[in-house]
C-alpha cells in the first residue's frame, strides 16, 4: 500500500508547499499558526488516502470507480466550500462534520486566525475543527483497515 500511496502523497506535499509559498508571496503575509496548516495538510491527506481504500472495498470494477468515489468527494469538497464561504467565527458543527469543512477551517484559522486582520488564534475556533479532524481521520482509518482486503491480481 505504501507504493500505491507514495506518489499521490508526495504530490500533495509538493502542491501544498507551492500553494502556501505562492499565497505568502501574493498576499505578503505569513501563516499565523503554521502547525495548524501542517495539521490540515496531514489530516486531509490521511482522510483522502484512507477513503480511497474504503471506496475501493466497495468498487468492483474500474468503470464504477467514479460512481463510488463521487459522493465521498462531493461531501469533502462541498463541506470545504461551505466552510470557506462562511466567516471563520460563524462556522458551525454541521460544517465541520463534513470532514472537508474541518480541514478547510483548520487551514484558514492557521493562516488568518479567527477573523481576517485580527490575527488571533482562538482555541474555541481551532479546537473543535482539530478534534473533528482527528476523530474523523481515526474513524476513516479504522474503516479502511477493517474493510479493505488486498486481492492479488489473477
Amino acid at each position: 500500500m505504501t507504493g500505491t500511496l507514495a506518489p499521490p502523497v508526495a504530490l500533495v506535499v509538493v502542491q501544498s508547499t507551492l500553494l502556501l509559498a505562492a499565497t505568502s508571496v501574493v498576499t505578503d503575509t505569513a501563516p499565523l499558526a503554521p502547525l495548524l496548516l501542517v495539521a490540515a495538510v496531514i489530516a486531509g491527506t490521511l482522510q483522502c488516502s484512507a477513503l480511497s481504500f474504503v471506496t475501493a472495498a466497495y468498487t468492483r470494477t474500474p468503470e464504477t470507480a467514479t460512481v463510488t468515489v463521487a459522493p465521498v468527494l462531493g461531501a469533502l469538497f462541498g463541506g470545504a466550500m461551505w466552510t470557506a464561504g462562511t466567516p471563520a467565527a460563524q462556522v458551525t458543527w454541521p460544517m465541520l462534520l463534513t470532514g472537508g469543512g474541518a480541514v478547510a477551517h483548520l487551514a484558514r484559522v492557521g493562516w488568518d486566525g479567527v477573523a481576517a486582520g485580527v490575527h488571533v488564534i482562538d482555541v474555541a475556533h481551532a479546537g473543535p475543527a482539530l478534534a473533528v479532524t482527528v476523530v474523523l481521520t481515526a474513524a476513516i482509518l479504522a474503516a479502511a483497515t477493517k474493510l479493505f482486503h488486498w486481492d492479488p491480481r489473477r
